[in-house]
């Protein structure tokens, strides 16, 4: 774990992901560094390949890659693939 301390003694933890330029993702309570990984290749982060989110659900499992936007607000950035899978998700 990487950690930079503060002047006055705070430890910061901190993820290094990706070269260039620094973009820091902060947050508030509750959520943790841990909140940040779904962002995945948007910001250089690593992310783990679809299937390996199969083993965290116990009910059917299908993943998507809905192409048309950043990810940020899928219903306006790719409305028909949102809507498509929201349909498709009520059938399972």
């Amino acid at each position: 774990m990487s950690y930079v301390t503060t002047k006055d003694g705070i430890q910061i933890y901190y993820k290094d992901w990706g070269n260039g330029q620094p973009v820091v993702f902060r947050h508030g309570w509750p959520l943790s560094a841990d909140d940040w990984d779904a962002q995945g290749d948007a910001n250089g982060a690593p992310h783990p390949p679809p299937s390996s989110y199969a083993q965290k659900f116990s009910a059917k499992y299908e993943h998507r890659t809905i192409k048309g936007g950043i990810g940020h607000n899928l219903p306006e950035e790719a409305p028909q693939a949102f809507a498509k899978t929201v349909i498709d998700v009520d059938h399972f």
